[in-house]
């Protein structure tokens, strides 16, 4: 079964057009920055909102991807999609 980084990371290098090895640990990093106290597999579907919202654009900002926005609103689209999945990932 994929991990949530697994998961979440496929999707936002489709998005970036970056290699999944590459987005998976951006997203690991974002996880860093917003929730220290718990592992990636332990983050609830409102973690994984509020890492996206507040972490992400300044990560995807930081390697210089200029519509961090608008690919932050297509992440949470798609975990919003996406939420009876991301909800199994973590049981």
């Amino acid at each position: 079964m994929k991990s949530i980084v697994d998961f979440l990371g496929e999707k936002l290098a489709e998005e970036i057009n970056k290699e999944p090895m590459h987005t998976k640990g951006l997203l690991r990093l974002t996880i860093k920055d917003i929730i220290t106290d718990k592992k990636p597999e332990e983050l609830n579907y409102k973690e994984i909102i509020k890492i996206l919202e507040e972490g992400l654009p300044n990560r995807l900002s930081k390697i210089n991807v200029s519509s961090a926005e608008k690919i932050t609103k297509e992440m949470i689209k798609f975990v919003n999609k996406n939420q009876s999945a991301i909800t199994m990932l973590s049981i």
